[in-house]
């Protein structure tokens, strides 16, 4: 079970594609910003929720804690166009389980999810190589 929270509602459609398109995977809701991702997580008690890293109202490590509060076992794949390795550190560290970089989400979104909903980290391999 799985929702996605993404403000550009272009990537919204592609993330919701690929979800769709796996038979393990069940969408069952998504967001175009924080507020709305908070209250379907709340409603719908997915596995994962798959978070634009800048939301319209903004990205803060306190707001994935928040939901990790909210919905313990609830993980959080984070989405982002930005292969920052700095952002990553601190989405991981706030309790996000995956950063997965939104031009790679075709090839990594799924593995990124199952492995998720597995308790399982997963960092795109360009933020990875960025870090070391």
């Amino acid at each position: 079970r799985v929702v996605v929270g993404e403000h550009h509602a272009g990537l919204r459609r592609r993330l919701r594609s690929l979800l769709e398109d796996d038979d393990g995977l069940e969408l069952v809701g998504e967001a175009h910003d924080l507020d709305g991702a908070l209250h379907t997580v709340a409603s719908q008690h997915p596995a994962v929720l798959v978070l634009d890293l800048r939301m319209p109202d903004g990205f803060s490590a306190e707001r994935i804690k928040r939901v990790r509060r909210m919905s313990p076992d609830t993980e959080i794949v984070v989405t982002t166009m930005n292969p920052n390795e700095t952002l990553a550190h601190e989405a991981l560290s706030a309790g996000a389980a995956g950063f997965v970089l939104a031009d790679s989400a075709d090839r990594e979104l799924v593995h990124a999810v199952r492995r998720a909903g597995r308790g399982l980290p997963y960092m795109s391999p360009r933020v990875t190589r960025a870090v070391a």
